[in-house]
């Protein structure tokens, strides 16, 4: 870089080193007023985008493997949920990414006298990716709650379950092998193996049916029951790992917001002198506008025309 060039780039504000990535500014999080078209342009505004990327699913995983170690330290009451679609964040993102892998020579240049957080800026392709696996492991997590289950579900397995295993032991008393599966159901804790017991036993109890008849009071109808409650205990499995999975994203998306903002703070710095390129290489995190349906006209009030004289 010449001396004129270091001169003009030394222009910009010292950063304080110790807190230059903790936390963004204010100013990052949305674009200007100018940025609207350029980000419209950029960020897809396609429903499955998640399921259109330009990479594998495979990377996305390592990526989000790579950084999930850090996302744990982040406190989860600062993990807030974004305001605006994640699938428009991630396009940005690559877009970002993109730009800054093209210019990453001045960006270091930048970095060596204080003026960047290079390697924060160079993350985010990685993070982008890593949002991309945590967003559809969150979503994966909710399309698979059927309904919000009861709060007596868990006793009542544990209800259904002491009953079956009653039954079981009496019907089963001069059998070694069942008696051993029993002892099996017995070891089990937690809510996923409470609803894997209740579907053992009812397999035992139907697949051995003729050994029942007549020697317990267990009928077809409480065997039912104990399947739909092995459903809804699963339900509740199901909602825990919903919630965690959330957290989770939210976690990544503020790793992914830090080197975000630091890309394009530094990048519009780089075209300054170019406001326009500026805000086409390194938009601001915004949502896209989808065209809206037009409304009809409000009826207009019928106009009074004279009588003919």
């Amino acid at each position: 870089m010449s001396k004129k060039d270091k001169d003009t780039e030394s222009t910009k504000p010292k950063k304080d080193k110790g807190t230059e990535s903790t936390k963004p500014k204010k100013d990052k999080h949305t674009a200007p007023d100018g940025e609207a078209e350029a980000t419209e342009t950029a960020a897809s505004t396609k429903e499955n985008v998640l399921e259109d990327l330009p990479f594998k699913e495979r990377d996305a995983q390592k990526a989000y493997e790579k950084h999930l170690e850090a996302c744990e330290a982040i406190p989860a009451k600062t993990a807030t949920t974004p305001s605006f679609a994640i699938s428009d964040a991630i396009m940005l993102g690559l877009l970002v990414a993109k730009h800054a892998e093209q210019d990453k020579k001045r960006l270091k240049k930048l970095h060596e006298i204080g003026e960047s957080n290079y390697d924060l800026i160079m993350q985010l392709y990685s993070l982008t990716l890593a949002l991309s696996y945590a967003e559809m492991r969150w979503r994966n997590a909710r399309k698979q709650i059927s309904k919000t289950p009861k709060k007596t579900v868990g006793q009542q397995a544990k209800d259904i379950r002491k009953e079956l295993l009653d039954a079981a032991d009496y019907v089963w008393r001069n059998d070694p092998d069942i008696k051993e599966t029993l002892k099996e159901i017995r070891e089990g804790s937690g809510l996923r193996d409470l609803a894997e017991d209740l579907q053992r036993l009812a397999a035992l109890f139907l697949d051995n049916w003729s050994d029942v008849q007549g020697r317990s009071e267990i009928t077809h109808q409480d065997i039912e029951s104990a399947e739909q409650t092995a459903l809804d205990v699963l339900d509740i499995v199901l909602l825990d790992e919903q919630k965690e999975a959330l957290l989770i994203r939210n976690r990544v998306f503020a790793l992914f917001q830090q080197a975000y903002a630091e890309a394009c703070e530094t990048g519009r710095f780089l075209y300054r002198n170019t406001p326009k390129e500026a805000a086409e290489r390194y938009p601001g995190l915004r949502h896209t506008k989808t065209p809206k349906k037009p409304q009809n006209p409000p009826p207009q009030p019928p106009i009074d025309t004279p009588s003919p004289q």
